[in-house]
């Protein structure tokens, strides 16, 4: 019996709740025809309202997600072969099987140079990198007329 009219109570209240409901939504509507500001404010509001439901949520991060996935695509898509995407993941782990400890060690090397070129305060000019790569161009040209491989 305790059961019954516990379920009584509970269907009386909820029944109260909606026409409370009812009777609030009847009124907003008639304020809202004869005040427009009014109507502005119930969308508002009632798009708020809807922005705080999960779903909806949960939807639109979605659609960020992938928007942003779509843009910045390139940062994870290295090629694409007959629609099939090569990733950006799978040329590093590639390129460091088969060149891995020869580019590290190339890396470690230009570190300590300019570790320490910073340290004894070197400092090159335009003009000094310049004259370098003419005389390696000069020396290329030379050594490859040796060879007899110039036309």
């Amino acid at each position: 019996m305790l059961c019954y009219n516990t379920k009584m109570a509970t269907r009386k209240a909820s029944e109260r709740k909606i026409k409370a409901t009812t009777a609030k939504k009847k009124v907003e509507k008639q304020a809202s025809i004869s005040n427009p500001s009014t109507l502005e404010k119930a969308s508002a509001s009632s798009l708020r309202c809807k922005l705080r439901q999960p779903r909806i949520l949960i939807g639109l991060i979605i659609i960020a997600l992938v928007v942003v996935g779509f843009l910045l695509k390139g940062l994870f898509v290295a090629a694409m072969v007959n629609g099939q995407p090569i990733f950006r993941f799978t040329v590093i782990n590639e390129l460091e099987k088969q060149g891995g400890s020869q580019a590290l060690s190339a890396l470690v090397n230009q570190t300590l140079i300019l570790q320490e070129a910073k340290k004894k305060n070197i400092q090159v000019t335009q003009e000094e990198i310049d004259n370098s790569v003419k005389q390696i161009e000069d020396s290329v040209v030379q050594n490859s007329f040796l060879l007899g491989l110039t036309n």
